[in-house]
């Protein structure tokens, strides 16, 4: 399973070059590719997309979000008052495309989503290839140091019982979550959120 396997050789995931109207989160502060947590709507519209999006997407917040993520067998809650949750999508009428994103030159990242907490960013959630578990701590480990946390357990997932692995980075403002596996044992998540995220 990717979450056994050795740090070393791990290429670091890809962080996006911010254009001269961007400015780079402060140390420490939670962001992906210049999304940084606490950032306004508005401001998460300006950024560029992250590395991979393709050029027929757009930042989108409309209704329809929630329920292409839930297609593409993403666990999305239906945003309550005073939230909204956005991604890169291409939009065909009624049909909502969700775009994924490139990690680095190995692995993309899919279901990347951001939600809002009245009108600011506080919390970025994504999935990725089991096999990507290395670049991601790395590039976890490379911003953040050490995981604070790591947890070892037992969960089930497409009928079996499968050895899991929960890791924790906490920074300013909030706390990076890298589960492996989901409830599909081919995939991984991970949860950037601010502090008192539900």
């Amino acid at each position: 399973m990717a979450a056994g396997a050795a740090l070393a050789g791990a290429q670091a995931a890809h962080t996006s070059a911010l254009s001269p109207a961007q400015t780079a989160p402060p140390a420490g502060t939670l962001s992906f590719d210049g999304a940084a947590l606490g950032m306004t709507i508005g401001a998460w519209k300006s950024l560029s997309p992250p590395p991979g999006v393709g050029p027929s997407a757009a930042a989108d917040c409309e209704p329809g979000i929630v329920a292409a993520l839930r297609e593409s067998r993403i666990v999305a809650a239906t945003p309550g008052p005073g939230h909204a949750t956005c991604a890169y999508a291409a939009r065909f009428g009624d049909d909502v495309l969700l775009h994924s994103a490139r990690l680095d030159d190995r692995y993309r990242i899919d279901g990347l989503r951001y939600q809002f907490t009245r009108g600011r960013l506080s919390e970025v959630d994504f999935t990725a290839s089991v096999d990507a578990y290395n670049d991601i701590v790395m590039k976890l480990t490379h911003d953040y140091g050490a995981p604070t946390a790591t947890e070892r357990s037992i969960t089930r997932a497409a009928g079996r019982r499968l050895p899991q692995v929960r890791q924790t980075w906490r920074a300013q403002g909030g706390v990076v979550t890298l589960t492996d596996p989901t409830d599909n044992p081919l995939r991984l998540s991970v949860r950037i959120a601010a502090s008192g995220a539900p």
